[in-house]
């Protein structure tokens, strides 16, 4: 999830865990705590290897390993520093900061290396990295926790909070779910022969799902919104063209397209290859669109060497793709 998520969330969970003994200090202490996993990306601002991030970012910091090994030592540092402060309560809130961390990270599409070193990545695929409805209700139990002057009415204004964002979780999963069907009746209705498919929210909601189904031949995409009066139709076809990935037998590119967990599309440019990373879809709507995929990554090899290069795409018709989404979303 994005960085204020995370804070509120470190700094919510830790008042509940400490603030009787810390008061409002115990936010604060939160807070560092729900953003620590994520400076995973520093040691990347120093190797020009864009392949380095993509294969620790979300690993040793978002792991069980991680909420054994990092509390106790910051807890012990910190009380080097502050004598006053308690080693069992600092190790209290860096450890759920952690694990709330972790648990929320897996709610995301990206994926969550909780088993490091296991190379698997958990990933529900339930929530978009930004999502207000869930942030607000913290961030607004955070910041009424800061101006109330008792512990009582703090608690209690955290803990709405936190159970609140729960809720909001508990309904993207169900929303999943339901919706999942749905897809499975589309695909029916299209007489597709699917392998596997996965399904994830749009931008900002919970409303407006996509899914990526494979079949044989290639991939369909699809989107379905909670509002639709009826199943939408036809179904977006995107080639598959793995063998041009055929001569890139490196451990970083077979690596990188083991990511995709098998949904991906591989397209020729220039001297090298783009790996369209299929599981997050389309940006804005492909039927309208030239389709533009959200994540690809641009490989080109120079004898046995292979340079990567993430393609983010940035595009100045943003404003326009984010409309025909908020359209899609209010159903058919």
């Amino acid at each position: 999830m994005d960085s204020l998520s995370q804070i509120v969330l470190g700094a919510a969970v830790a008042y509940a865990v400490a603030g009787k003994k810390m008061g409002k200090s115990a936010l604060l202490w939160g807070a560092l705590a729900g953003t620590l996993s994520d400076l995973d990306f520093i040691p990347s601002l120093f190797i020009e290897d864009e392949f380095f991030y993509l294969k620790h970012h979300r690993a040793f910091s978002h792991s069980l390993l991680a909420t054994v090994v990092v509390p106790p030592i910051i807890a012990k540092l910190a009380c080097r520093v502050n004598k006053k402060l308690d080693f069992w309560t600092i190790w209290a809130i860096f450890f759920w900061g952690i694990v709330t961390h972790i648990i929320l990270d897996c709610f995301t599409s990206w994926g969550t290396q909780i088993f490091w070193p296991l190379p698997e990545r958990i990933s529900l695929n339930a929530i978009f990295i930004i999502d207000p409805l869930y942030t607000i209700p913290l961030l607004i139990a955070v910041v009424v926790a800061l101006f109330l002057k008792t512990h009582r009415y703090r608690k209690y204004a955290v803990i709405i909070g936190l159970c609140l964002s729960s809720l909001y979780l508990m309904w993207a999963l169900g929303v999943k779910l339901y919706l999942n069907g749905q897809f499975e009746k589309l695909f029916l209705s299209q007489n597709l022969d699917v392998k596997k498919y996965t399904t994830r929210p749009t931008v900002f909601n919970t409303i407006l799902w996509t899914t990526t189904a494979e079949t044989e031949v290639g991939y369909y995409y699809g989107m379905i919104s909670l509002l639709d009066n009826k199943l939408q139709g036809p179904l977006y076809f995107s080639s598959k063209d793995h063998h041009l990935a055929d001569t890139y037998t490196d451990n970083q590119s077979q690596t990188l397209i083991s990511y995709t967990k098998g949904y991906y599309k591989v397209s020729e440019v220039g001297e090298g290859i783009l790996i369209h990373d299929l599981r997050y879809g389309y940006m804005g709507n492909p039927w309208t669109n030239k389709p533009q995929a959200v994540f690809s990554y641009l490989l080109n090899k120079n004898g046995d060497k292979v340079t990567l290069h993430v393609q983010s795409p940035r595009p100045e018709n943003s404003k326009e793709l984010l409309l025909q989404v908020w359209e899609r979303l209010k159903g058919i």
